[in-house]
This record gives structure tokens, sequence and C-alpha cells, in this order.
């Protein structure tokens, strides 16, 4: 976890700094999947001396893609793979699931 008060280089020129203490941090991921990292970032030490406000603006949904149905026939049809990459816990969600549904 870092903080930066450093404006991305594609900030525009009129872009203020704004002190941490009166920042609002926007916790993007979809609704009701925030509290761990609402609760990691309310624990670190700098935000305790700042307190900047934090609000949930969900910008992520997950759905099933138009192909999921590769992922049960892959597992079905006893394709060899080396590796199976899971990234996050949608991810893992969707594998058990197509897992579950493929009867292996």
């Amino acid at each position: 976890l870092s903080f930066s008060s450093t404006p991305p280089a594609s900030a525009s020129s009129i872009h203020q700094k704004t002190p941490l203490r009166t920042a609002t941090v926007a916790l993007t991921r979809e609704v009701g999947k925030n509290a761990k990292l609402l609760k990691t970032l309310q624990s670190h030490p700098r935000y305790s001396q700042s307190n900047p406000r934090l609000v949930e603006i969900p910008c992520i949904k997950h759905a099933p893609g138009p192909d999921s149905h590769k992922l049960v026939d892959a597992i079905t049809n006893n394709e060899a793979y080396d590796y199976i990459v899971v990234t996050s816990p949608e991810a893992a969600s969707v594998f058990l699931s197509a897992l579950k549904d493929s009867g292996a």
C-alpha cells in the first residue's frame, strides 16, 4: 500500500494537490466486495494519521462471458494443460463452477 501526492503525468496543469486528510478515496470493486480493502486501508498508519474519506463507487461487475461453455468443454474433453492460472477469487469461482458442471 502506498500513498502518492504526485499527480499522474496525464493530469491537467490546473490540477491542485489535495492533502490526504481531505481527499476522497474511491473503492471500485463490486458492491459488497470492498470490506477487506477497506479494513486494510483503515488499519494503515498513514490512514489513521490523515483519515481520508472512503467511498464505494462500483465500477466492476462480473458476469459469465459468451464463451464460458468452452471451459466446461475443455474439462470434459480431458484436454491436457501444464498449468491452470487462477488470478482472482472471481476466476476461482468460475473455474470451480465449470469443474462441477463438467462432472469431473
